[in-house]
């Protein structure tokens, strides 16, 4: 059955789940309006379970034939159990027997989409895998550019707070500075009445000291406001908290200093106090000079066209993203078009665009705001992209294995035709042969007709290899598999050998050898996949070797194993087969030499391969 066929069947079994049957309409005519929509929904009940039946027989019927098809069939009956139809049909019934009709109408919209997405798989043309690897690095491209931009919005979220709460805090050092500025123009004129030699008593000194015991009260009364002012900010940033107070402990030392020099001052210490109220001016003044350079920093904080800027430039971010989010994905049913998530990444760029225009205008509480639904709407778009991106994963593995099924399949139907026409060819040559040796010729050569049959065996060989080299290049794009693509070039190996061989017209016993060990070797790969598409996904994905889609392996290290394996038995038999060729007394001559270095370089590839495997063993 093509697949044309297959598709058709079942678009024709699932049809009448959408559109409805028109059965018994006669002899329900009398019956009531929600008894009628009952029976109708059990009549598409029953439908639905035959159609389940009938994908299930038919994947299993198509596994060797059409495995593409098999994986679609297979796909759409876990879409359909994943769905849970067969229950939802059982609900609607129940609503319409008990006349809940609101309940049954909300649920049946439900079940006609859920039924769309089923047929929409099985009329789908297939998709090559590669394809879908392409789509795959798409959206986990586009979940990545969410993180960034997801961040960035973050970060300036949280500058528009910091710049909205600086400004209070701006208003606050900057009172705290003048009452600096003032403390130290008297702390000056304190400094020079203790310089001044007509003030060298100590009555004259002692009259300062009331002076310098004020600034010093007024100084702890700054410092200890100022305390209070951070603990009553505790719920803002870090940075506006720390930004917008003075500095306690050069206030502390500044307090201390004005102590000794009210004290030298009492006790009449000319010297003493001129050098203590000289280090208390000091220190008033670098605690002045450190709140200025907060101020600066608080007020870069409310540096709205910087800020607007950098806004501007993270929603043409967002915008690069939604515009990579246009393209549809295959598999992946959705109400919006493109990658699902667009739609609430285009709306984080409307708030983005009013957060702009807040900045713009100095409101960077209302940009926070606007910022804060943004993020919210990115983070949805991004779970619904990520979601996505995990559907695609799971249908990766049966595409490409399906995949591989049919191209291996392919390659062994092919290479058993050139098999038996070298064959044939062969024994026609060999009775030519001896027919020439009966006539006394003392040499045979085939003629034209029989060497261009024998360039036609050795070109299909080549174009075989060229189907070889396209499945490695889908094992390589998955890049899961440690030795798998190894073992697959060892079979394009000796299918160019075996056309080299015919391109010469040799279709002797060497050939045909060589021949039936390529079919060895693709009904072993066969076995191996078959066995694998039969078997869940291998646990721990995302352990051990790591997936350029990020799909997890395609084929378990058991299963690389046995491929290394039946590697291996493949060479000991082209080991053995030279050994019985040759004479015990006589030495390997060049075509045996020649075999000998082919059998060397496959031994040294097992050995790799089996290194391979056991790094890919100790990484999980």
């Amino acid at each position: 059955m093509t697949l044309k066929a297959t598709s058709g069947r079942l678009a024709l079994l699932s049809l009448p789940l959408l559109i409805g049957s028109s059965a018994h309409s006669e002899d329900l005519g009398k019956v009531s309006a929600p008894d009628l929509a009952r029976v109708k929904q059990q009549e598409a009940r029953e439908k639905l379970e035959r159609l389940e039946e009938a994908m299930d027989r038919l994947a299993r019927s198509l596994v060797g034939t059409e495995p593409q098809n098999a994986a679609k069939l297979k796909l759409a009956f876990g879409e359909a159990r994943d769905r849970l139809l067969r229950e939802g049909m059982d609900r609607v019934v129940k609503y319409l027997s008990e006349h809940r009709l609101d309940r049954a109408i909300e649920d049946q919209g439900q079940l006609k989409i859920n039924l769309e997405e089923l047929l929409n798989i099985l009329l789908e043309k297939d998709i090559d895998p590669r394809e879908l690897l392409r789509h795959i690095r798409r959206v986990r491209e586009i979940v990545q550019d969410l993180d960034r931009v997801i961040e960035q919005v973050r970060n300036e979220q949280i500058n528009s707070s910091d710049a909205g709460l600086s400004g209070a805090a701006t208003e606050a050092l900057q009172n705290d500075l003048a009452t600096l500025e003032g403390l130290i123009r008297r702390q000056k004129e304190v400094e020079k009445g203790a310089k001044d030699p007509a003030n060298a008593s100590k009555a004259a000194l002692g009259k300062l000291a009331p002076q310098e015991d004020a600034i010093r009260g007024e100084t702890r009364r700054l410092r200890e406001g100022n305390a209070e002012r951070e603990e009553g900010a505790k719920a803002q940033p870090a940075s506006t908290r720390a930004e917008g107070a003075l500095d306690r402990k050069k206030l502390e030392e500044a307090e201390a200093a004005l102590t000794g020099a009210a004290r030298s001052l009492r006790e009449g210490d000319a010297p003493a106090s001129g050098e203590k109220t000289t280090e208390a001016r000091a220190l008033l003044e670098e605690a002045t000079a450190q709140a200025e350079k907060k101020l600066e920093r608080l007020r870069a904080m409310r540096d709205f066209r910087e800020l607007k800027d950098a806004q501007d430039s993270t929603k043409k971010d967002v915008d690069a993203v939604a515009r990579k989010m246009h393209e549809p994905l295959p598999l992946i049913s959705t109400p919006e078009v493109g990658v699902p998530g667009k739609k609430e990444v285009e709306a984080a760029s409307i708030d983005l665009r009013e957060a702009s225009q807040g900045l713009g205008e100095g409101k960077p509480r209302e940009a926070s705001g606007a910022q804060s639904k943004s993020l919210d709407k990115l983070r949805k778009g991004r779970e619904k992209a990520e979601e996505a991106l995990e559907e695609l994963q799971k249908a990766l593995r049966d595409r490409i294995l399906a995949h591989l099924l049919e191209k291996f399949t392919q390659i062994l139907n092919d290479q058993r035709a050139i098999t038996r026409e070298t064959r044939s060819l062969n024994l026609k040559l060999r009775a030519l042969q001896a027919t020439s040796a009966a006539s006394g010729s003392e040499s045979f050569e085939p003629d034209r007709k029989d060497r261009q049959t024998a360039e036609a065996l050795a070109s299909r060989e080549t174009a075989l290899t060229l189907v070889a080299d396209d499945v490695m290049e889908l094992l390589a794009e998955d890049g899961t598999t440690r030795v798998f693509p190894g073992v697959v070039e060892e079979v394009k190996v000796d299918l160019a050998r075996v056309s080299g061989l015919l391109s010469r017209t040799q279709t002797g016993d060497a050939t045909q050898q060589l021949q039936a060990e390529i079919e060895t070797a693709l009904e072993d790969i066969l076995r191996a996949l078959e066995k694998t598409q039969r078997s869940p996904a291998p646990p721990n994905p995302g352990q051990g070797r790591g997936s350029k889609s990020g799909a997890g392996p395609l084929l378990p290290l058991s299963t690389e194993l046995q491929l290394v394996r039946d590697l291996q038995h493949r060479v000991n038999e082209r080991t053995k087969s030279l050994d019985l060729k040759r004479k015990p007394t006589v030495k390997i001559g060049p075509e045996g030499n020649q075999e000998l270095g082919l059998i060397k370089k496959k031994q040294a590839e097992v050995e790799s391969m089996l290194r391979k495997i056991q790094d890919a063993a100790g990484e999980r």
